[in-house]
């Protein structure tokens, strides 16, 4: 029955009843009912009535019959190459599976939706009759693609409709009410899928969107009508927002840049730096990084931040500190071999995910940042983040040439700590 969910009912005698949940049909034609003994007992030639939940099938056939409706629209937009390759007719919602070569567009739903609310509105009889097969082919029924039918079938015209089923139906296409689409999707190569609701089944998804925009209307303190608008209102007060604290956090970042230069060591010749700035986003580390290079060619400078769920560490080298020696690129190769996976440094942009919390970005030669993935709770003050029980040591070896007698390291320290499952990172200057 095009794939048709079975009735609900109560069979009931003088001894008992029992509630029917489905009814299947046996291979050799037989319809099994099945359910649950509610009351007393039933036995085998006891004298029973069974009665069907008319609601539960009205709203069966207001699916199945919307179902066909939605197959000829399907075909009338797509073409005539749409056949079904399955179905599921519910009580609630419908699934439709049928042949075709690529997604549809909003625009082609839109008028598969439109055609078949129009033929529902037409009102038009839903016939059903039997005849023979060939009767029926020369009536223009459709039939399913492989399905064996006997010499005499059931046809059922809905509209312009004309299929073989033996399912149930609406006696009128108005009685469906109406139809949503509420999902399109493949499920196999030169198959898709659509969802859509029916009858009360529209009503209720339609009352369910309303109430979301009320709510999201009233944390707005606008109505549901002016919703878009006043989002697009949010969204341009908040670029706006960002934009100013950008302007900030450049000038705190040309303060702290003057603090830097105050701090910085001479390592043979090189001057050597290495802070952690309080809530700068990655790219302002970037910006600091260029100033540096650019103020100062003779500098190394490795900065780290603590942003969120995300901990950023970029080193930077001058031109003039990496004629000396100095190469970025190394350090990101060195801190991989110490935490088991190999970079290829070639001045080419890569990434490599270490298990499931660290990402490596090798941004050029003379340049390396680490970013953190870790979980999606906030990073308190202090550079507190939840994690799984691990401890990972990054140590940033040779910055300098192999004959510097110093070494500048850093060090990323997860600890463990079992009462409160917290760990903490922190950034260690390790000075001779």
């Amino acid at each position: 029955m095009g794939g048709q969910i079975g009735d609900h009912g109560v069979i009931t005698g003088k001894n008992g009843a029992m509630t029917v949940s489905d009814v299947q049909k046996t291979k050799d034609g037989k319809y099994m009912h099945i359910g649950v003994v509610t009351e007393g007992e039933l036995s085998v030639e006891d004298e029973v009535t069974a009665s069907v939940d008319a609601a539960y099938r009205q709203a069966i056939c207001r699916a199945h019959t919307s179902t066909h409706l939605l197959q000829k629209a399907l075909r009338t937009v797509l073409g005539d190459h749409v056949e079904q390759a399955g179905s599921y007719t519910a009580n609630d919602h419908i699934r439709f599976d049928f042949t075709h070569f690529a997604a549809l567009t909003a625009e082609e739903l839109a008028k598969v939706e439109d055609m078949v609310n129009d033929a529902i509105l037409a009102g038009s009889p839903v016939i059903t009759e039997e005849m023979s097969i060939d009767d029926a082919k020369k009536k223009g029924a459709m039939a399913l693609f492989g399905e064996k039918y006997g010499q005499t079938v059931r046809v059922v015209q809905a509209g312009d409709s004309i299929e073989l089923c033996g399912g149930t139906h609406l006696d009128n296409t108005a009685k469906a009410g109406s139809l949503k689409i509420i999902g399109e999707a493949s499920v196999a190569a030169g198959v898709r899928r659509i969802e859509a609701v029916t009858g009360k089944a529209v009503l209720k998804l339609m009352n369910d969107r309303q109430a979301v925009l009320n709510e999201a209307a009233a944390a707005l303190k606008t109505n549901p009508n002016e919703l878009s608008a006043k989002i697009e209102q949010q969204v341009n007060d908040m670029r706006a927002l960002n934009k100013k604290l950008e302007k900030m956090g450049a000038k705190v970042a040309a303060m702290q840049m003057v603090d830097l230069f105050n701090v910085s060591r001479n390592i043979k010749g090189v001057e050597v730096v290495a802070t952690k700035l309080d809530d700068a986003s990655a790219d302002m580390l970037r910006t600091m990084g260029d100033d540096i290079k650019g103020k100062k060619d003779n500098m190394v400078a490795v900065l780290s931040a603590v942003n969120g769920d995300k901990v950023s560490l970029l080193c930077v080298c001058g031109a003039e500190a990496v004629k000396k020696g100095a190469h970025a690129g190394k350090i990101i190769k060195e801190v991989a071999k110490i935490v088991g996976v190999s970079v290829q440094i070639n001045g080419q942009p890569q990434r490599v995910q270490l298990s499931d919390f660290l990402r490596i970005s090798v941004c050029e030669d003379a340049e390396l940042e680490l970013s953190f993935s870790l979980s999606p709770r906030s990073v308190p003050a202090g550079g507190f983040f939840t994690a799984k029980r691990a401890q990972m040591t990054m140590q940033v070896d040779q910055i300098l040439s192999k004959d510097a007698d110093r070494k500048l390291g850093f060090l990323a320290d997860r600890i463990y700590t079992e009462r409160d499952q917290q760990c903490r990172a922190e950034i260690l200057d390790l000075r001779p």
